[in-house]
């Protein structure tokens, strides 16, 4: 699925500036979006974009491992879940930190 190539690829390059397209390609306005657990919760468009902004200003390395993907379609919605693997270490990687802001 194409959504997943991509939040793959933004993950792994961490470009802000890719965030609100992506976001407004791929979600309706009211869709529902489980980040990794239950707290992180969206139920609007402006909720995945925040989500996803976020993830990538703050958190650490977020691999979608593609190859677990699976949809299932129920009349006109589709679920859609995939695993994926969070990495952080405890020191901040200054350049990133400096790349980001």
């Amino acid at each position: 699925m194409a959504i997943l190539q991509e939040l793959k690829e933004l993950y792994a390059n961490r470009d802000l500036k890719k965030v609100r397209s992506l976001v407004d390609a791929y979600f309706a306005d009211d869709c529902v979006v489980f980040g990794t657990c239950v707290g992180e919760m969206s139920k609007s468009k402006q909720d995945v974009f925040d989500l996803i902004d976020s993830d990538l200003r703050y958190w650490y390395d977020l691999d979608i491992l593609l190859d677990t993907q699976k949809e299932e379609k129920i009349g006109a919605y589709s679920f859609l879940s995939v695993s994926a693997v969070l990495s952080y270490t405890i020191h901040e990687n200054e350049k990133t930190l400096q790349q980001l802001s």
